[in-house]
């Protein structure tokens, strides 16, 4: 009798099993078992995809945020170049015809060193900013150290230059001698100091290095944003843009090969 009520126990318990796994594999239960499932894989997947797009979304600014800062400096160079550089770069082989533009020039050779200061500042944080995506192009920090070091030049030369014009006036020639001194200025002991005259050859010459590196440089952060983020998100990455007044001072592409230093 014992047996038999532990057979009759053993059948009803496999009869229980049978019918839970039938329900089990009942397609109500598999398809809820499913949705479940898939219900919390879609919000791990939102959750993950949010992220993600922050994340892009921050790329993508900072990259926008150093291209622009690199195109306004750009256009302020070549701004630079057309209203202070080439005019005093031009009045070494012209006369003249003033006494006043010494004081005038002074003031102008300040502006630019000031100008020059904020550019400096500007291609110091580009650069840290770019090594964050050093892992992508190095070539691109390697550029923005070459605008750095071509601006770090033309402020040092800026500053070559205000200290001799105020050599020149500290000199008590007559006013006359002083006026052509951007041909050679010639001191009271009859000696011909063209200090000055290498100086704005030089300050010329390094902006337009400044320049030809930068407008180099934007290409390649471009590049590197297209690189790194997806097409939908390399759309918004602003476009390379120089004002039509400056287009034709940009230096030539192989403008460092013609160089003869």
């Amino acid at each position: 009798m014992a047996y038999k009520d532990v057979g009759v126990t053993i059948t009803n318990f496999l009869l229980t099993f049978w019918e839970w796994a039938v329900g089990f594999l009942s397609p109500d239960f598999m398809t809820a078992a499913i949705g479940s499932a898939f219900g919390a894989f879609g919000g791990a997947y939102c959750v993950w995809f949010l992220n993600k797009s922050k994340e892009r979304e921050k790329s993508l600014s900072q990259i926008n945020q150093v291209l622009a800062m690199l195109i306004a400096n750009l256009n302020a160079l070549l701004n630079v170049k057309k209203n202070y550089a080439l005019p005093a770069y031009q009045e070494l082989s012209s006369i003249m015809d003033a006494i006043d533009s010494n004081q005038q020039y002074s003031s102008l050779i300040q502006k630019i060193f000031n100008q020059f200061l904020e550019v400096h500042y500007d291609t110091t944080a580009i650069t840290e900013n770019l090594s964050l995506y050093a892992y992508l192009d190095s070539k691109t920090l390697v550029t923005a150290v070459k605008v750095k070091d071509a601006l770090r030049n033309v402020e040092e030369i800026t500053k070559l230059r205000n200290l001799l014009i105020q050599d020149i006036r500290s000199d008590p020639a007559s006013e006359d001698d002083k006026v052509h001194f951007y041909l050679g200025y010639t001191n009271r002991n009859g000696k011909t100091d063209s200090r000055l005259q290498s100086a704005t050859e030089g300050f010329l010459l390094n902006i337009d290095i400044a320049i030809h590196f930068i407008d180099l440089l934007i290409p390649q952060v471009q590049a590197l944003g297209k690189s790194a983020l997806p097409k939908s998100y390399a759309k918004k990455i602003i476009k390379h843009t120089i004002e039509d007044d400056f287009k034709e001072l940009v230096p030539p592409k192989d403008f460092l090969d013609t160089l003869s230093v």
